[in-house]
C-alpha cells in the first residue's frame, strides 16, 4: 500500500511536470526593448527599471512602470548624467543631469510618476547638491530622502556639509538642523567620500545613520556617525560616534542591535574594521588578525562575511581572504586554499542562507562558489567553474543567485540561474536553442522579475530582456531509498540515512518495508551516511538523484562486533525464524516474559505466563526484532527475529 502511494506521489509530481514543460512557451526570457546607444546606469523603478542611456548626442533618461512599456523621460547634456537613484515600488527616482532649458547647471533632479524636473525649481547653486541619494522608510507610511549639499569652505576644517530632506517635492524639501557646538557652529563637515559625491548611510530602528566628518585638529577632521531622528517639525542629525582620529576616514557603515561597525578606508587597499558599542561610544575597537578589502562586508545570521587579508605569523601577505566575524567581533578564515595563498575572493552575494562568490583555486582557474550562512563551519561549495569563461555579471535573485558569462574564445556564452546546485540549474534562453549571451551590462532584480541589459557586439545598441523569477527551471527529484541487507536482502527497519550535497542535507528513517522518501529535492550528486543497529555504518558515499522519479537501493553490511545475529542463547531456542506469525520456543527452564523491541529500542509487544511456549506476531509489521526472554532461573536471552 505504501509503495502504490509512493507511485500515486510521483506519478502526480511527474505528471505535474510535464504538464508545466507543454505549457511552457518556447522561450524562458522576453524582450521588452530596444535601443540605440548605450546604457549609463540602471535601478529598480515601481515594478521596472528607470535608466540612464547615451545615445551619442544626448543623456536621455527613461523607464517602464511595468517592465512592459517603456517611455524616455528627458533628455540631458551628454555625460551630464550620473548618481541614479530608484527603488522597488516607488514612484520617486531622482539622478543629476543638466537640462539646458533650466538653470543650465547639473544639479539633482527628479521623477516624480513620469515627471521630470529639477529638485528645486531654482537649483542649489551657489552650494551645489553633490552626493547621491538615500531612502528612509520611518514606518506609518513616512518615507523621506535626503543627499548631501557642499556648504561653504573653512581654511581649517573645510566643507560644511548640509544635508537636505524631501519628499521629491520643491515644498518638501528642506535643511536638516545639524548637531552644533558651545558656540552654535554645525558640527557637520564634508568627508573625502562625501566631496566625491558618497552619501553613506544606513537605516536601524526607525532612524537613519551617515558617515560625514566633526571639526578636528590641526591635522584634519574626526570621521564621525551622525543618527538622524525624523520629526515632521523638523528633522535634526546629532553626532552619534566620533572616530577621535584626524586621519581615519569612515566607510562601510553597519548598524546592529549593539554596536557600530565601520572600516577605516584611509590606509589604501585594505582596512581596518572599527566597532564601537552602543552602551560605550568613547571606547572604539578593532577587529583582530587582518585587515579587510574594501568591500562593504555582508551581514547574515548575526556574522559579517568580508573580505580580508589575515595577519600569518604577524605578516601580510596582500591576498583575498572569506573571512567570516562572529558576534563576539572575532574574525577566522574559511580557506579555499592553503593558509597563506591567495583565494582572490570577490563579488559577495547573499541570497537567503546562502553566499555567493568568485575565487580562484590554486594552480587552477576562477569559479563561482557558495557557503551557507547559517552553519558554524560551512563548506565551500563550488557552484560553476570559470575555467574559459569570462563573468560579466552576477546578482542575487530570491531562491538563489543569476550570473551571465561568455567564453574567452568566443563572444557569446550562457546565462545561468542558480540555487547554488550545478546539477539542477537552468539556463535562460530567448527561443528554440537560442541559449547563447552576449556583453551583459547589467542586471537589476525588482520583485520577481530579473531585467537583462545586453550590449551589442558593436556597441551601437543594447536590449532589455525580462525573466519571470516565478517559473523556475529547477531540475528537481522524487526519490525513494530502499535500505537492504548486503547477504539477505531483506528490509533494514529504522535505518538512519543523511544525504547532503553540500548546501542541503536530509535526514530520513526508514519504515517497516525498509524504505524512505524525500519529494521535491534538488537533482544531482549526493553524499550519504547510513547507519543502523547491527549493522556497519556507510559513510563518504556518493549517489547520483536524477530528475524525475528516482528508486534507489541502498545496502549495508552486518556488523560481526554488534550484529544481533550472534544474540541466540543456547539456553532458549526459537522457530520457526523468521516467521510470520507464530513463533515456537523452546527453553531450559520455563520462560516468564517476552518482549519484543524493534531497531529504535521501542518496546513493540510483551508477554507474561508462567511458561511461554509461543508468541504470536502476526500484527507486527515486517522486519527485525530483539526478543528478550526471562526464565524462571533468572537467565536473561535475547534473540533476533525476522518478521516475513
Amino acid at each position: 500500500m505504501k509503495k502504490l502511494l509512493f507511485s500515486l506521489i510521483c506519478y502526480l509530481a511527474v505528471h505535474a511536470s510535464i504538464l508545466a514543460q507543454v505549457a511552457m512557451p518556447t522561450q524562458n526570457t522576453d524582450s521588452v526593448h530596444l535601443f540605440t546607444g548605450s546604457t549609463v546606469e540602471i535601478m529598480p523603478y515601481l515594478d521596472g527599471v528607470i535608466f540612464i542611456k547615451n545615445d551619442g548626442t544626448d543623456d536621455i533618461i527613461a523607464y517602464t512602470e511595468d517592465g512592459v512599456s517603456f517611455m524616455d523621460l528627458e533628455t540631458l547634456e551628454s555625460e551630464s548624467s550620473s548618481k541614479l537613484a530608484g527603488w522597488v515600488g516607488d514612484s520617486k527616482a531622482f539622478y543629476y543631469g543638466n537640462n539646458t532649458s533650466d538653470v543650465g547647471e547639473i544639479d539633482l533632479r527628479v521623477n516624480n510618476a513620469g515627471s521630470a524636473s529639477l529638485l528645486l525649481n531654482a537649483g542649489h547653486q551657489p552650494n551645489p547638491a553633490i552626493t547621491n541619494v538615500v531612502k528612509a522608510d520611518f514606518g506609518s507610511g513616512v518615507i523621506r530622502y535626503y543627499y548631501m549639499v557642499q556648504g561653504e569652505w573653512d581654511d581649517y576644517t573645510g566643507y560644511e556639509a548640509i544635508v537636505y530632506e524631501t519628499d521629491g517635492t520643491d515644498n518638501g524639501t528642506w535643511e536638516v538642523e545639524p548637531d552644533r557646538d558651545w558656540a552654535n557652529n554645525s558640527l557637520l563637515r564634508m568627508s573625502n567620500n562625501n566631496v566625491n559625491g558618497m552619501l553613506e548611510a544606513t537605516m536601524y530602528d526607525g532612524k537613519l545613520y551617515f558617515i560625514a566628518e566633526t571639526p578636528g585638529g590641526g591635522l584634519g577632521n574626526y570621521s564621525s556617525i551622525f543618527e538622524l531622528e525624523y520629526s515632521d517639525l523638523g528633522s535634526t542629525a546629532n553626532l552619534a560616534v566620533n572616530s577621535g582620529s584626524e586621519v581615519a576616514t569612515w566607510g562601510n557603515l553597519i548598524i546592529t542591535d549593539d554596536y557600530f561597525y565601520a572600516m577605516d578606508v584611509s590606509v589604501g587597499a585594505t582596512s581596518s574594521f572599527n566597532f564601537i558599542a552602543k552602551s560605550d561610544p568613547d571606547n572604539i575597537g578593532t577587529i583582530d588578525g587582518m585587515h579587510f578589502h574594501n568591500e562593504k562586508p555582508v551581514r547574515s545570521n548575526n556574522r559579517f562575511y568580508a573580505v580580508a587579508d589575515p595577519w600569518i605569523e604577524g605578516s601580510k601577505f596582500g591576498i583575498r581572504k572569506l573571512a567570516v566575524i562572529d558576534e563576539a567581533n572575532t574574525a577566522s578564515v574559511i580557506n579555499l586554499n592553503a593558509e597563506a595563498e591567495d583565494d582572490q575572493i570577490d563579488n559577495l552575494v547573499l541570497s537567503g542562507n546562502k553566499l555567493f562568490f568568485t575565487a580562484t583555486l590554486t594552480g587552477g582557474s576562477e569559479g563561482i562558489y557558495a557557503i551557507r550562512t547559517d552553519v558554524a563551519d560551512p563548506e565551500i561549495v563550488l557552484v560553476e567553474s570559470l575555467s574559459g569563461k569570462t563573468l560579466k555579471a552576477m546578482v542575487g535573485v530570491p531562491e538563489g543567485v543569476a550570473y551571465s558569462y561568455v567564453y574567452e574564445s568566443s563572444s557569446s556564452g550562457n546565462f545561468v540561474i542558480s540555487q547554488g546546485f550545478t546539477d539542477a540549474d537552468y539556463w535562460l534562453h530567448r527561443g528554440y536553442r537560442r541559449f547563447d549571451w552576449g556583453n551583459v551590462t547589467d542586471l537589476v532584480v525588482n520583485g520577481n522579475t530579473l531585467f537583462i541589459a545586453e550590449a551589442a557586439d558593436d556597441g551601437t545598441s543594447v536590449q532589455i530582456w525580462s525573466h519571470d523569477l516565478t517559473q523556475t527551471e529547477f531540475a528537481t527529484t522524487n526519490v525513494q531509498f530502499t535500505i537492504t541487507d548486503s547477504e539477505t536482502s531483506e528490509a533494514i527497519v529504522g535505518a538512519e540515512l543523511m544525504i547532503e550535497n553540500g548546501l542541503e542535507s536530509y535526514s530520513l528513517v526508514t519504515n517497516s518495508s525498509g524504505q524512505a522518501v524525500q519529494l521535491g529535492i534538488p537533482a544531482g550528486w549526493y553524499n550519504y551516511e547510513l547507519s543502523a543497529a547491527g549493522y556497519k555504518t556507510v559513510s563518504d558515499a556518493r549517489t547520483w538523484l536524477s530528475s524525475g522519479t528516482v528508486q534507489k537501493t541502498l545496502t549495508m553490511e552486518a556488523d560481526d562486533a554488534t550484529s544481533i545475529d550472534d544474540l541466540e542463547d543456547k539456553f532458549v531456542k526459537v522457530y520457526p525464524n523468521p516467521t510470520n506469525d507464530i513463533i515456537n520456543i523452546d527453553a531450559t527452564s520455563p520462560v516468564l516474559a517476552v518482549r519484543l523491541y524493534d531497531l529504535t529500542g521501542t518496546c513493540v509487544k510483551a508477554v507474561e505466563s508462567q511458561n511461554i511456549k509461543n508468541v504470536n506476531i502476526s500484527d507486527l509489521p515486517r522486519g527485525v526484532y530483539v526478543m528478550v526472554a526471562n526464565q524462571s532461573n533468572s537467565d536473561i536471552s535475547t534473540i533476533k527475529i525476522t518478521k516475513k
